[in-house]
């Protein structure tokens, strides 16, 4: 998933409680006056990369966004318990701020793959029916941030057009207007 750099992101699965806590950090360039010397930047900051194996993708997305990361969703049909994590990349660790953590998730023995609907810059509403209509259960996670509009989706995974098995959950990253 793709967040602009320097978004708070506020974790709110569908109709939960937003997770406490500061907002995360990010090494966003400072913006200038024209003809004015642009500031250096400090690299951005390192943070912490949750071990997120066998855990459900909501929950596993979850610990992704807090920790300031990046997350891209891959479903495969191998044994396990079906929508959990069984496998992630990088692993736990260390890594910088905004980095992208590709997770795997399990959809079971034998199934039936789909295409996800592109409902990339849906308003969140016709983005859940296109997902259910087409056999998919939509999770919503909102970002918080200055200029972010409301009820936007800003990205999806997996993203529309590629592969998920018939019934997997579709994260929806969308606006959840500025910070209050």
């Amino acid at each position: 998933m793709r967040v602009p750099r320097g978004t708070a992101v506020e974790v709110v699965v569908s109709s939960g409680r937003p997770k406490p806590g500061p907002p995360p950090t990010t090494g966003i360039p400072t913006v200038t006056e024209a003809g004015s010397t642009p500031a250096q930047t400090a690299p951005p900051p390192k943070t912490r990369v949750p071990d997120v194996r066998g855990l459900s993708l909501v929950a596993g997305v979850g610990r992704l966004l807090a920790a300031d990361l990046r997350v891209d969703v891959h479903y495969v049909g191998v044994p396990g318990r079906v929508g959990s994590i069984v496998r992630q990349t990088p692993g736990a660790g260390t890594t910088s701020a905004g980095d992208r953590v590709s997770i795997t998730v399990s959809a079971g023995r034998k199934p039936t793959f789909l295409s996800v609907p592109d409902v990339l810059t849906d308003k969140l509403g016709v983005a859940e029916r296109a997902l259910r209509r087409a056999g998919f259960v939509p999770r919503v996670f909102l970002i918080r941030g200055p200029a972010i509009q409301r009820s936007l989706v800003l990205d999806v995974e997996p993203a529309g057009e590629r592969a998920a098995p018939k019934g997997a959950q579709i994260v929806l990253l969308v606006g959840g207007g500025p910070r209050a």
